[in-house]
């Protein structure tokens, strides 16, 4: 497993800096839209998002949390965190935690309300694992959407 994430972050950390431009491109960013709406989020919530990548799901992910919720991104690769935690130092977003860890071992205790992943279970050799962790995390009525 661990020539699988040295691969990983050699692969992200170098499209780090172009990763956005596919990411938020007008069909993709729908795509993410409808997944967080998938979520059923109400304000207050706590969502953690699997494999945040440079915070492309953010945005729509705190819309939907408002304030008085919480946001817990989790990204296995520094230059796609660096580039989220850029994005959320420029919307000033207190309420936005940013980790850097693997995301099928996730550093975060529940219950949580929902759980999101997009464009990473096919990283996974088996997703099973890593998807069963996600679901733990979960309080009562918690979601996941993949």
């Amino acid at each position: 497993m661990p020539d699988d994430v040295t691969a990983t972050q050699s692969f992200y950390g170098r499209w780090a800096r172009v990763y956005d431009w596919v990411a938020t491109a007008p069909g993709v960013e729908s795509w993410r839209s409808r997944a967080v709406a998938s979520l059923a989020l109400d304000p207050g919530d706590t969502v953690v998002e699997m494999g945040c990548g440079t915070g492309a799901n953010v945005p729509h992910l705190r819309e939907a949390v408002g304030p008085e919720g919480r946001v817990v991104g989790i990204d296995l690769t520094r230059g796609m965190l660096r580039r989220a935690g850029e994005r959320v130092d420029r919307e000033g977003w207190d309420d936005v935690n940013l980790v850097q860890a693997d995301a099928t071992r996730p550093p975060v205790s529940g219950p949580v309300d929902a759980v999101l992943a997009t464009f990473v279970v096919g990283m996974f050799p088996d997703p099973r694992p890593a998807v069963d962790a996600w679901v733990d995390l979960l309080g009562p009525g918690g979601r996941v959407a993949l």
